[in-house]
């Protein structure tokens, strides 16, 4: 495409939090930093899930109804684990009809390498970029 616009520029690095931690701190960072859902990580970096407000809300209110700690389940038990990837050198409209098309408005990540973990999220209206920061 001649007029194309690449994910490459709304590429931007990931919040993320590690998978050993609690859904309780998982949510505390994603309610302070008003997210969605975060980018969850191994202890060498690497991409292993997405763990979105839904999940901690499923796994808290699962615990308090069956009398266990609500917010104690470590993230790696309610994280999605199978997180769909795009190249930064795809067109971002067709990446963006796609991930619609699926109803997927979680993160596009890419390159599941520790120092090229980036995303760009699509939106219902109009489709903008969010700036986050690496935090582990």
């Amino acid at each position: 495409m001649a007029n194309s616009v690449l994910v490459r520029h709304y590429m931007t690095r990931p919040m993320t939090v590690n998978q050993n931690v609690s859904v309780a701190e998982a949510s505390q960072v994603i309610l302070q930093n008003k997210l969605s859902g975060i980018v969850v990580v191994n202890d060498a970096g690497e991409l292993v899930g997405m763990l979105s407000e839904l999940d901690c809300l499923d796994s808290i209110v699962d615990a308090a109804y069956n009398g266990g700690v609500p917010g104690a389940a470590k993230v790696s038990d309610v994280m999605t684990k199978d997180v769909e990837t795009n190249h930064p050198d795809e067109d971002i409209l067709n990446v963006a009809k796609s991930r619609l098309q699926k109803s997927l408005t979680s993160p596009a990540l890419l390159n599941r390498n520790r120092y090229k973990l980036f995303t760009f999220f699509l939106q219902p209206g109009p489709m903008r970029a969010k700036k986050q920061r690496r935090i582990l």
